[in-house]
């Protein structure tokens, strides 16, 4: 374990980022409160964030694909 040098003050904070993005998204547009929210990346269509709404869902949802057709939006993990 890490061992801070004698006479060293320290602070630590822990911040909890759970659905970050989503939140995010949620404080800066307000009619998307109460809706499912994926936040995917840039390149892959991968979910980086998701609002609690899908992930009662799908539990995995996190880093699973999503893919857009006539039928809807359907994600692949």
């Amino acid at each position: 374990m890490f061992q801070f040098p004698a006479g060293v003050r320290t602070q630590i904070a822990l911040i909890d980022c759970a659905n970050f993005y989503a939140s995010c998204r949620r404080v800066f547009e307000s009619k998307l409160t109460g809706l499912p929210i994926l936040v995917l990346s840039n390149n892959h269509g991968c979910v980086v964030a998701a609002s609690p709404e899908p992930k009662a869902l799908d539990p995995e949802i996190m880093g699973g694909f999503v893919s857009r057709s006539r039928d809807g939006v359907s994600c692949e993990g």
